[in-house]
């Protein structure tokens, strides 16, 4: 388990770092915020990446918030989060919102969502 924990905390500073600092910016060296937001099925995943790299960084303050995939890229494209999770690929309309509010970023899949009939 530690393993692929450490595999996505890598993995989120990664596209942390690609994103910019849209929100407050943080830096695990000097402080600061990282804001992660999105799909609620992703959001353990990334809460428990955020508390473990933030037993690593006690200087840097990290919020996650599970509103939905779709209210997350809301939030993300509009400069407002440093991070989002998704349970889908980003729409070619939320690409478009990214990009005239000068957000880039980067898809990086994590896992496949499975649902039992």
């Amino acid at each position: 388990m530690n393993r692929t924990v450490g595999l996505l905390v890598a993995m989120a500073l990664v596209v942390a770092a690609c994103g910019g600092s849209q929100a407050e910016g943080g830096d695990p060296q000097t402080g600061g915020a990282v804001v992660v937001t999105g799909s609620s099925t992703v959001e353990p995943i990334t809460a428990r990446v955020a508390e473990a790299y933030g037993r690593q960084n006690p200087g840097l303050s990290i919020s996650v918030d599970g509103p939905g995939t779709g209210d997350g890229f809301q939030v993300f494209c509009a400069g407002q989060a440093d991070v989002t999770g998704a349970s889908r690929p980003i729409k070619d309309a939320e690409v478009e919102r990214c990009a005239e509010n000068g957000v880039s970023f980067v898809e990086i899949p994590l896992a496949i969502d499975g649902l039992p009939v």
